[in-house]
């Protein structure tokens, strides 16, 4: 059974939840576990959800601060590659090649491809190649924007390094476009590798994954008792 796919969203669903991915920035937008409630935060200002950081993190950009924050996939419109409904297991994948608009920010040539499954958990697995004839540095993320309440329902486990964002009345006035109340909704829970000391290198041909899964917390532990909250 074929995805939904309507104007720029993907829609997955089966017994276990729903799934909705916004093709601009193939930004995870919704998750809502079977008989649950909405796991990530959106904020009037239109942030919010699992955005992507690649092929930098923050500022850590050929330009520093004058770089685009997080990178330079958020604004770009990702081709869905497949999309499918089954009875217990949903995915879709999207891919994002370089092109003129990325090379006059990131001057090199890459695929990255975003693979999302609905199961018992949401499992994100974000594929970047190096299809260029020279080596780049990349720093990067998973930045879900989790509500408040979800949080401790919630399994987590990714590879890489792990980071909370608790924001503050103050402090997250510092992000722009959020509002003075938007800190009372969410906290962030990112993975990847973020500092630029800490960067991976790609090769000519080289590739790299960085993934996440989350899901209901009663469940996961219940078939698998190991340590799911590295962060």
């Amino acid at each position: 059974m074929n995805a939904i796919l309507l104007a720029s969203v993907v829609a997955l669903t089966n017994v276990h939840g729903r799934v909705e991915i916004d093709t601009l920035g193939a930004r995870v937008t919704s998750y809502v576990p079977a008989g649950g409630a909405e796991t990530l935060a959106r904020l009037p200002s239109g942030a919010g959800g699992i955005p992507l950081c690649w092929p930098w993190f923050q500022y850590n950009g050929p330009k520093g601060e004058d770089s685009p924050k997080h990178g330079v996939v958020r604004d770009r419109d990702f081709e869905v590659v497949e999309a499918k409904n089954g009875t217990s297991s949903s995915e879709a994948s999207l891919r994002l090649l370089s092109d003129e608009a990325t090379r006059r920010l990131f001057p090199h040539d890459f695929a990255l491809t975003l693979r999302v499954r609905l199961d018992e958990m949401l499992h994100l697995e974000l594929t970047a190649e190096n299809t260029g004839t020279e080596a780049f540095s990349v720093t990067e993320a998973f930045h879900p924007y989790i509500r408040r309440e979800a949080l401790p329902l919630l399994a987590d486990r990714g590879n890489g390094s792990f980071r909370t964002w608790d924001p503050d009345a103050s402090s997250h006035l510092k992000t722009q476009g959020l509002g003075p109340d938007d800190w009372r909704t969410f906290v962030c829970v990112e993975n990847g590798t973020f500092e630029r000391e800490r960067a991976y290198r790609l090769a000519p041909g080289e590739r790299h994954q960085l993934k996440r899964a989350i899901g209901p917390k009663a469940l996961v532990m219940k078939d698998d008792p190991g340590p799911l909250e590295p962060r």
